[in-house]
């Protein structure tokens, strides 16, 4: 590495680390100030650039376009393995792997999850900040989701306190492990997010269980169960 780019580079990853950040939050004011004003969007079907014909020709218009776009769906993009190529003091190029997934099923729209690359120019400004110039998507696959089979979302990070215990209330949302405290086994799950739809159907017939269970049966199912959830 060019001792003499080691700052400039560290600000490039910065550049791109601020454009996947705001990009999922949707904080588009700070968003559009990652773009010249000139800004070129393409995107290409080929898995290398070959495209002639951009997309957008200047920063509000790609911002504007992608915001709109974007405005229902929860987005997860991610950058990889850059290659930074220093032109002189104030333009450098670059190639970052990228993944992203976009669900707009809130929307009523397609999910999806791509994998490509970033193809990119960059500028740096009198005020010593980078920012992208041109930018170019190339994809090497895209797979559509059906969203209807995803175990709907629960509420995370909500922990069940002592002061108000519930009858089954010993499920919480999933966080790094789930506790399920109830009469008949304690469950430790490692796996929340494979698992918790289990613990719900075993909830759901515990309670089912308790209201008709005079042979104790329908206990015992429901022990054998939890035991062999909780062993793995």
């Amino acid at each position: 590495m060019d001792d003499d780019h080691l700052a400039d580079r560290v600000g490039l990853e910065e550049l791109k680390a601020s454009y996947f950040r705001y990009l999922d939050t949707k904080q588009w004011d700070s968003w559009r100030e990652l773009f010249t004003d000139d800004m070129v969007f393409y995107v290409d079907s080929a898995s290398v650039p070959t495209e002639t014909q951009p997309m957008t020709t200047s920063g509000d218009d790609f911002v504007d376009m992608v915001s709109s776009t974007l405005v229902d769906a929860v987005t997860v993009h991610q950058g990889h393995m850059p290659e930074l190529r220093f032109v002189d003091e104030r333009t450098a190029n670059g190639i970052w792997a990228m993944y992203d997934w976009v669900d707009g099923s809130g929307s009523g729209g397609d999910s999806m999850q791509g994998f490509g690359h970033y193809h990119e120019h960059y500028v740096k400004g009198d005020d010593g900040k980078w920012r992208i110039k041109e930018l170019r998507l190339t994809r090497l696959r895209t797979d559509q989701t059906d969203t209807s089979t995803i175990v709907p979302r629960v509420t995370p990070w909500k922990q069940q306190t002592a002061a108000s215990p519930k009858i089954g209330a010993g499920i919480v949302a999933p966080i790094s492990r789930v506790n399920l405290a109830l009469p008949f086994s304690k469950i430790t799950i490692q796996e929340p997010s494979k698992e918790f739809a289990e613990l719900c159907v075993i909830v759901a017939e515990l309670l089912t269980a308790l209201d008709d269970d005079s042979s104790g049966q329908a206990m015992a199912v429901l022990r054998q169960r939890a035991q062999a959830l909780a062993a793995g």
